[in-house]
């Protein structure tokens, strides 16, 4: 322990004749008098919290040969403002520096390859980061709350941005994100509000491949300030496509990019509109990463045969979209592609189509059923949640997986088919479906998910197979009218 009134703490090579390697975990943490810290050569670890809250240090010195800087190590060190992290250093522990409000600029070594969780979350003042080439993934809400940066460049070998990293920059207005990139988390840009520009270095379809980006919106804002309610689209340039090209086509104008075939925006004129099959000579693929989202006049749209992808966020926020009429060349319907299209009232997904992604369908309020085809192999987690007027939705025997909440709170559904195909009924998956009133888990299911039935208030009967072994917590909570109810004797958790 050394929480005493020291203000300059040399740490020792040696005690009583023991080579000292590692300063322990919390041995400073809290100590408000240290100002300045000189660690010899011989240590190679700094543990866990050994720093945290030194409110007064100003002046750290690291040893050459350091190797990992643990969880916490330095964080809120209010009073940090420059830290030299040396080469040797491959490991800088979660949330190492968060709160450290005066630190202006880091360089990070050239032997990291995870930029950990929170590392400089909250640094306001940090101006200036240095980014090496070994970076392949920055962790989630690595530089949130960084309020003073303004431009950070990604290194080529960037391949994972975790949610929240760039949360809370809100002074950030550039930003290139590299063409290696293959996976973007929820809200990684998430309050934001300066960002006027984000440079992606690879294409339009490489864009639209990119992981988990159905979440990448541009920044939360004042509702009364309508020159801040921007589409995520609006910022972003495609370094790689100079021959991207805007269309008039009938009721309205698309942003075009030929060499993908991708529409990825559009200017509607009137309350229809029909997307061609073939724009200038070339064949229209695909509907972009939110390509229409946020049109909020749009009633009825058409698309042409020949059309493959409905991409991430296609048709978000489309609020006044009654129907979409889909060919039978559709293979992919993205994540998210009709959330909160409130006022759909039907729609029919083509036979092709493997997957119904996560919160495709969220909060289409006026959908009254659907049918799913036999292609389909995964319905994602959210898919159909809060569709408050869904009653009937036929789930084919192709379908092995339903995820987690993925029929949340549809209140008017009465009957649901699990099908033979399903070995777990997941978490939440019809929670809050107040008009079930009995269902049949078909032999095969081993799981029964937490809260997979709860607050069906009109749920009479259930059936339970054998073949179920686990019943999770809160599975039939609230189910108050559950009647009749045999529990299988091949359970084993319940």
């Amino acid at each position: 322990d050394a929480s005493g009134d020291i203000s300059i703490a040399n740490i020792p090579n040696e005690i009583n004749g023991v080579r000292v390697v590692s300063i322990n975990a919390d041995v400073f943490s809290g100590n408000l008098t240290l100002e300045k810290i000189v660690i010899p050569d011989g240590i190679t670890t700094i543990e866990k919290n050994a720093f945290s809250e030194c409110a007064s240090l100003t002046s750290v010195e690291l040893p050459k040969n350091l190797t990992k800087i643990g969880e916490l190590a330095f964080a809120k060190c209010v009073s940090l403002r420059q830290i030299d992290i040396p080469d040797s250093v491959s490991d800088i522990g979660e949330y190492a520096f968060a709160g450290c409000s005066d630190l202006e600029s880091i360089v990070l070594p050239g032997d990291i390859i995870v930029i950990e969780t929170g590392v400089f979350s909250d640094c306001i003042n940090l101006e200036n980061v240095e980014i090496p080439n070994s970076v392949i993934t920055i962790g989630s809400s690595a530089f949130s709350g960084c309020i003073s940066l303004e431009n950070i460049i990604l290194p080529n070998s960037v391949a994972e941005i975790k949610s929240f990293a760039f949360a809370r920059c809100s002074n950030l207005e550039r930003i290139s994100i590299p063409a290696g990139v293959m996976s973007i988390g929820l809200g990684t840009f998430y309050d934001c509000y300066s960002l006027g520009s984000l440079n992606y270095l690879g294409s339009v379809q490489q864009w639209n491949n990119i992981e988990e980006i159905s979440r990448l919106i541009i920044p939360s804002y004042d509702e009364n300030e309508e020159e801040m309610q921007l589409k995520f689209r609006d910022v972003i340039n495609y370094s790689n496509n100079d021959s991207i090209i805007w269309v008039d086509i009938e009721n309205g104008k698309i942003k075009f990019d030929p060499a993908s075939g991708t529409i990825i925006d559009v200017i509607n004129e009137a309350s229809k509109i029909t997307i061609p099959s073939v724009v200038n000579g070339i064949k229209v693929i695909s509907i972009g990463y939110s390509a229409f989202s946020e049109c909020v006049d749009l009633t009825e749209v058409v698309l042409s045969s020949g059309i493959s992808q409905i991409n991430t966020l296609a048709f978000a926020n489309c609020s006044s979209l009654k129907s979409i009429s889909i060919p039978s060349s559709v293979t992919k319907i993205g994540d998210w592609a009709f959330v909160e299209c409130n006022s759909l009232e039907e729609i029919t997904i083509p036979n092709g189509v493997t997957k119904i992604g996560t919160h495709t369908f969220t909060e289409c309020s006026s959908l009254k059923s659907i049918k799913i085809p036999d292609s389909v192999v995964e319905i994602s987690q959210w898919a159909f949640a809060h569709c408050s007027n869904l009653e009937e939705v036929t789930i084919p025997s192709s379908v092995t997986e339903i995820g987690d909440w993925a029929f949340l709170l549809c209140r008017k559904l009465t009957n649901v088919t699990i099908p033979d195909s399903i070995t777990k009924v997941s978490t939440g998956v019809f929670a809050h479906c107040t008009s079930l009133e009995s269902i049949v888990i078909p032999e095969g299911v081993m799981k029964i998910g937490e809260s997979a039935f709860a607050e069906c208030i009109n749920l009479k009967s259930i059936v339970i197979p054998e073949s179920v072994q686990e019943i999770g917590e809160f599975a039939f909570s609230e189910c108050n009218n559950l009647e009749d109810i045999e529990m299988p004797d091949s359970l084993t958790i319940w």
